[in-house]
Formats: structure tokens, C-alpha cells, sequence
């Protein structure tokens, strides 16, 4: 079956009752949830600038130009990382051109700064006019890139908080959750995966005795997000996939790493681990865009441990320039993604 092909669109109909009413309620929330994130992050950089660490930042300014140059290097490589894993995710159900993916990548990063889940609508519309994937092929890719990364960054964040130090039994516990997940994956989506798994879907479906379903499982979107199975049951991929999740992961704690000593102020690898993960979860899971929820929730949780070496409200100032430096970088990789495309439009065609 081609998971090139579109089916003819559905004509619109309209919708139920109180339908219009839902969505501009939802815009509205949207809205109002960015301006809040707007607020949040205009406060974590009041907090940032208080008068004890207004020396901090004059210190990073004046911080020897190779270790800004590694530490926007870490933001590159952070960005680079994250398109290699949405185009190795997809390899086993649609090859695309590496630096394409990279490109689509830079745009959506550097949209995930705004509202309205942006990131995920620009690379569905951008992947499904010039590379001609399908809409619910290219939902399958994000629900299988989102699988991955719970998968990889879930045991992680859990030892961290259990272990709250780096040393041999966190490398070995995480090491072990990594794993057990990425086998527990792999191996659920081996017995849905194909033609057979898709068979027993439907056979399951089968079992509830609604038409409806039976209607849903037998038809062609359904045959085409199916293709999320295909993507994780393949060894590969999941291996591929938790190894450039992890190292994204570690990357992103490099960055409070270095930013840490450029302060003079240096912070253990746990430490830096564990605020790397909270910045991009809750970054991930904002609904109305990651600026200003991050970098609240982090410093938020800087404050409630214990940090070795730092007093309270000594942490502001790490969170506030990785987040300046990342979104300097993005702002540059969605110009060049943009860039690209544009280039390289006729040859896409």
C-alpha cells in the first residue's frame, strides 16, 4: 500500500452547535496562555536581574570568547541533534533528504517559542506539501518521535530524582531503564507492526462489535498511521532514536554546565542534568509555547533543592542565559532552514 497518495479530501461540513464557540474559547486560552508566558519569563528575568547577580551577567559578557563559542556550539548541536532524530525515525517508512529534515527542523524549533502547538503544524504542512507524506503518516512519525522521547528521557529524570548525584549506581540504574523501555517498545510495536499486526488490530477492533470502528481500522488513514508501528519495530530506529534522544539530553546539560562555570559558579553533572530535563519537558508539554514556562519551572525547582556551592536565587541567571543563547541560535537555524527550502524548492518538485 503507497503512503505516498492522498485520498481526495472529505468535503467540510459544518459542525455541531457551539462548535465555533469551542475553538475561539480555545484561541482565547491560547492566547491569554502565551501573554501569561510572556509575563513569566519578563519575571524569571526580573528575578535574574536582581541587584546580587547583576555582576554575574557582566561576567558572562566578559567570559573568554571560546567559552562562548562552546556554548552556542552546544545550542547548534542541540537543534542538529533533534532533526537527525525526526529523520531517523521516519527512515523505515519514508526516506527524505537529511538537511530537508534539518531545515523543517529549524523552522519548527524556533516555533515552539510560540502558541498553538506551531512547532507541530508547521512541520505537517511542510511535509506534507513538498515531500508529499500523508497527514496521518506524518501524525504516526510525531506520536513514534514522541514515544522515543518518553521512553529515553522518563528513566533518566527518574534517577536523577532518586540518586540526586551522579556515580556509578545512576549509570547503571539508568542505563538499565533505558533499555527495558526501548526493548518494551520495540517489542509492542513489533506485534502491531505489518500487515500480520495490522490484522491483529483489527481483529481486536472486531471485538468491540461497533461498525464504527471496524469502519476506522479497515480504512486507508488508518492503514497510513499505522505506520507508527512500522517506525518503532524497527531495532534500528529505537536504538538510533534513544541515541540521539540521550545525547540531546546531554548536550542540554552541557549547556547549564558551561554556563555554570563561565559564572564562576560551577554546578555538578547531576545538577545539570536534572535542570536540563525539566527545561525541556515542560517546554515540550507547555500548551502555550515553551518561553517563559521553562524557565520558570527550572528556576522554580532550583529553588526548592539544594544546590552545592549556590546560594538561593544563584541558579536565575544560568537558566536565563542558556535560554538567550538557545533562542538566538534557533532564530538563526529557522533562517537558514527557511533558506534551504526555498533553495531547494525545484528539486523537491
Amino acid at each position: 500500500m503507497s503512503l505516498t497518495n492522498e485520498q481526495p479530501a472529505a468535503p467540510t461540513l459544518p459542525g455541531p452547535p457551539g462548535a465555533n464557540r469551542g475553538g475561539r474559547t480555545r484561541i482565547v486560552l491560547q492566547l491569554l496562555g502565551f501573554l501569561a508566558s510572556i509575563v513569566l519569563l519578563g519575571w524569571c528575568i526580573h528575578i535574574a536581574m536582581a541587584p546580587k547577580n547583576a555582576a554575574k551577567f557582566a561576567t558572562l559578557w566578559a567570559a573568554p570568547i571560546e567559552q562562548k563559542a562552546l556554548l552556542l556550539s552546544l545550542s547548534v548541536a542541540l537543534l542538529l541533534l533533534d532533526g537527525a532524530k525526526f529523520w531517523a525515525v521516519l527512515r523505515p517508512v519514508r526516506k527524505l533528504r537529511f538537511w530537508d529534515v534539518q531545515a523543517v527542523n529549524g523552522i519548527a524549533a524556533f516555533a515552539t517559542y510560540a502558541p498553538f502547538k506551531l512547532s507541530v503544524i508547521v512541520r505537517f504542512i511542510i511535509h506534507n506539501r513538498r515531500d508529499k507524506v500523508p497527514i496521518f503518516t506524518i501524525g504516526a512519525w510525531m506520536g513514534a518521535v514522541g514515544m522515543i522521547l518518553l521512553g529515553a528521557v522518563l528513566p533518566l529524570v527518574a534517577v536523577s530524582l532518586w540518586r540526586k548525584r551522579v556515580d556509578g549506581m545512576f549509570f547503571v540504574t539508568g542505563l538499565a531503564g533505558l533499555v527495558t523501555t526501548a526493548a518494551t517498545l520495540c517489542l509492542i510495536a513489533r506485534y502491531f507492526a505489518g500487515s500480520r499486526g495490522l490484522a491483529r488490530i483489527q481483529r481486536l477492533g472486531a471485538a468491540f462489535r461497533l461498525s464504527i470502528v471496524q469502519r476506522l481500522l479497515a480504512s486507508n488513514p488508518f492503514a497510513k498511521a499505522h505506520a507508527g508501528f512500522d517506525m518503532l519495530a524497527d531495532p534500528p530506529t529505537i536504538a538510533a532514536g534513544y541515541t540521539l534522544r540521550v545525547a540531546n539530553l546531554l548536550v542540554g546539560a552541557a549547556r547549564f554546565y558551561v554556563v555554570a562555570r563561565m559564572l564562576g559558579t560551577p554546578i555538578g553533572i547531576d545538577t545539570s542534568i536534572l535542570a536540563a530535563c525539566t527545561f525541556f519537558i515542560v517546554g515540550v508539554a507547555s500548551p502555550s509555547g515553551s518561553l517563559g514556562a521553562r524557565e520558570g519551572a527550572t528556576m522554580g525547582l532550583a529553588a526548592l533543592v539544594v544546590i552545592p556551592g549556590l546560594e538561593k536565587g544563584e541558579f536565575d541567571p544560568i537558566t536565563i542565559f542558556v535560554s538567550m543563547t538557545e533562542i538566538l541560535i534557533y532564530f538563526i537555524g529557522a533562517v537558514f532552514g527557511a533558506g534551504w527550502l526555498l533553495a531547494t524548492r525545484a528539486e523537491a518538485d
